[in-house]
């Protein structure tokens, strides 16, 4: 009859039915995905889950589609074959999703909130964690760790809150500290109960902290006094100081793993009783774990599609050579930069130049030379001009140089500095020495051009009058001059 109620009660629950669990280690419970259903098999254990039958187990089935239905779920279609999604589950798109990273975290907890009511309306025939009031103290701080983190948190932020919601959740926690691995060391980045102001000046390495930060397991007091020798010196006395550590009658760790290593180590602690935690309560510590776990490696992507993100704008606008700016970032900062020297009635100068011989060079020398030469010569350009000018390379050996606040004086005064610069001796790795200098056309805003593809184009006019008389530097002013003559 109790299995007719709760499939009343939770009309996508299509099966229940008690059955036997072949493995003996199973502890209390999983989720794991059959075609388009979700399936759950629990312990059957008294109320207070202090006795648990040793080989019997509840199955329960649902549908996964209805409960993506019942959530307003229309994006997705629950399918055999399709995409991964939680728990082993397939899935395909029905429409576009702006932020799909998002609702994968947030169906996926939808899922485990499933689980968790089912726990709770079947609290006196299967007890997987504690009483009703744990549950619901669990799952209330679980949704307003969801709610923190989609509110775009930093991860670093939900540490402490995590912590906080642990502490406060799980029975007989009264202090914690979360370390987090960076490199092949372990620090403190929150705490509960503890100095972390000092506590964050100790550092463990990894080699040595040994079972100190073993990940899921319970420590009582003389396990902590055994791995107390091994904690480095310089860092057991603020260990013992701001973090109380001879206080401890009870110590419970659990981890956060990234494909199988642990990342991040919380750990509670009991200052009364050496018996304060046990199976069980490290059963509610993993639920932490697993949810955080969800929730970190989401917010891992999401660092590594933000840096891509960034590395990709940087290349759309950079020469991925020489790291100047190519002709969009130009176009970009340019375009920004003309109706600003409108506005303060400013010239602009646009300086084109090609390198002279370079094709020669590269052909004699190889194209490796020929990148080394063309790293250099920017680098060099870069380093003469003024804060807030800028060099760019448009491709082959051509680079353009923008230049605010520069009239024709300015350009010749600058031009000698240009070609110092320029035309110093190249050592290259082998131990030969090369040298390059340039051909430079100038076109100035706003008397040789009014928009900047035009100024750029002039520029590159004049370039290619100082080539053919042999110039290093020719103004597109006298090519105008000529043509109106």
């Amino acid at each position: 009859r109790w299995f007719e109620v709760l499939k009343e009660d939770f009309p996508l629950v299509e099966k229940v039915e008690v059955v036997d669990l072949d493995n003996p280690d199973f502890k209390v419970f999983s989720i794991s995905a059959s075609d388009t259903k979700l399936v759950y098999l629990m312990r059957v254990c008294n109320n207070e889950v202090s006795v648990c039958l040793p080989d019997k187990g509840v199955l329960l089935v649902a549908d996964a589609q209805t409960l993506l239905d019942d959530l307003g779920v229309r994006q997705i279609k629950i399918a055999e074959q399709g995409d991964e999604f939680a728990f082993g589950l397939r899935y395909k798109r029905l429409e576009p999703i702006m932020d799909f990273s998002s609702w994968m975290l947030v169906l996926s907890s939808g899922i485990a909130a499933l689980f968790l009511s089912v726990l709770i309306e079947s609290r006196r025939r299967i007890k997987a964690l504690e009483k009703e009031s744990t549950l619901m103290k669990i799952h209330r701080a679980l949704v307003e760790l969801m709610s923190e983190y989609l509110k775009k948190r930093k991860i670093e932020e939900l540490y402490q809150l995590l912590l906080e919601k642990a502490v406060e959740t799980i029975p007989n926690a009264q202090a914690g500290s979360v370390l987090v691995k960076k490199g092949n060391k372990y620090v403190y980045v929150a705490s509960v109960g503890y100095d972390l102001e000092k506590l964050s000046k100790v550092t463990l390495p990894v080699s040595k902290t040994g079972k100190w930060l073993e990940k899921n397991s319970i420590k009582r007091a003389d396990d902590i006094k055994n791995i107390d020798q091994k904690v480095p010196k310089e860092n057991l006395e603020i260990l013992i100081t701001a973090g109380r550590l001879k206080e401890i009658k009870c110590n419970m760790s659990f981890a956060v793993e990234i494909e199988g290593e642990p990342v991040v180590i919380f750990n509670l602690d009991n200052f009364e009783r050496e018996d304060a935690f046990n199976e069980e309560t490290l059963e509610i510590a993993r639920i932490f774990a697993m949810y955080f776990g969800v929730m970190f490696e989401h917010a891992m992507l999401e660092e590594e599609l933000e840096k891509e993100r960034i590395f990709l704008e940087y290349l759309s606008t950079h020469d991925p050579l020489t790291g100047l700016m190519n002709r969009t970032g130009l176009e970009e900062y340019g375009g920004k930069m003309l109706p600003i020297a409108t506005r303060q009635g400013k010239h602009v100068a646009v300086m084109f130049m090609d390198l002279k011989g370079f094709k020669q060079l590269n052909d004699r020398l190889g194209h490796k030379v020929g990148d080394d030469v063309l790293r250099i010569v920017g680098s060099r350009l870069e380093k003469v001009m003024r804060q807030g000018d800028i060099v760019a390379r448009f491709g082959g050996d051509e680079f353009v140089i923008f230049v605010y606040d520069c009239d024709k004086e300015c350009v010749e005064r600058l031009s000698e500095r240009i070609f110092v610069a320029l035309e110093s001796p190249i050592e290259l790795e082998n131990g030969s020495v090369v040298s390059v200098t340039g051909n430079f056309g100038v076109a100035i805003y706003p008397e040789d051009a009014e928009d900047l593809d035009l100024l750029i184009r002039n520029a590159d006019m004049a370039m290619y009058q100082a080539k053919q008389n042999g110039l290093k530097l020719f103004f597109y002013s006298k090519l105008k001059d000529r043509q109106e003559v």
